[in-house]
């Protein structure tokens, strides 16, 4: 079967609404059509982790198109970098790919995603490679790594938690956060049928769904007075695809400057503990 036949039955991509309105080697077209469950919360914007699914998916099935890949061996994301240039709800939008250069073993990826009235409101980078076997994966840097997923919140949590987590699970089955305080949260995802791609992983979509989601909330435990916090860019490198387990997502407030913060993202395998994804993101607050 082809990706793109797989796709129109992707758990995730069918929860969002997203549909296919165009495709071929060169261009996928795709539509986003407004849902109020895909915002924020109540009377919101839509949320970054919605958005990003639309972008990054546009550019995994251009790059399955190009290289003619099948469900057997579809194309891997090596890296992903959105850049939210403004907000947007009540509307409809559109996310065009197109491919930068194809070299042989990868594709890189351009998305752009616009509203009704034509405006731009966050556009992509990505980097797909092919599918090599007899490749082997390992963790390179062991005692960094088990300190990053290993790393306690603490008993003492943030007084907007039962709200937050009350608001996630309601708009996405199978999320919640597992603690937020000291400017660390972390977020679990479910394994879920709604929250898995087409190859029964857990879909890139729902890990830059969950990484938005714990670094922003991570943000209101800085111990600053914030009211709001808005994603200016997000970048996520997945590693090891996510199988039959649930999936943790921490994000690590580090650096606060100029009316912005940093964070560091790592997500991993709840039972296995393997490495998912790392990356990081600013938000403007």
């Amino acid at each position: 079967m082809s990706c793109l036949e797989a796709y129109r039955q992707d758990g995730w991509a069918q929860d969002l609404g997203i549909e296919v309105i165009q495709a071929d080697s060169n261009t996928i077209r795709m539509s986003l059509p407004f849902k109020t469950k895909n915002l924020q919360g109540e009377g919101g914007v839509v949320h970054g982790g919605v958005i990003g699914t639309l972008l990054h998916d546009a550019g995994a099935l251009l790059s399955n198109q190009l290289f003619d890949t099948s469900t057997d061996t579809p194309m891997h994301t090596v890296d992903f970098q959105i850049n939210y240039l403004r907000a947007t709800k009540d509307n409809t939008l559109t996310c065009q790919a197109n491919i930068l250069r194809q070299a042989r073993h990868y594709a890189f990826v351009e998305s752009l995603a616009v509203d009704e009235q034509e405006r731009v409101i966050a556009q992509a980078r990505m980097v797909f490679g092919v599918q090599q076997s007899g490749t082997q994966s390992k963790n390179i840097s062991t005692h960094l790594y088990q300190s990053l997923v290993n790393s306690p919140i603490g008993e003492e949590q943030h007084s907007f938690l039962e709200m937050l987590n009350s608001n996630l699970s309601q708009r996405r089955p199978g999320f919640s956060i597992l603690g937020a305080h000291g400017g660390t949260c972390q977020v679990e995802v479910e394994n879920q049928p709604v929250n898995k791609n087409y190859s029964d992983n857990l879909a890139v979509g729902a890990q830059i769904f969950a990484a938005d989601s714990a670094g922003v909330f991570s943000s209101f435990t800085c111990g600053e007075p914030l009211t709001k916090a808005a994603t200016i860019d997000l970048k996520l490198s997945p590693c090891t695809p996510i199988k039959n387990e649930n999936l943790i997502a921490i994000a690590n407030s580090l650096y606060m400057h100029n009316k912005t913060i940093h964070h560091q993202l790592v997500l991993f395998g709840k039972e296995s503990k393997d490495l998912a994804a790392i990356g990081s993101m600013t938000l403007s607050i």
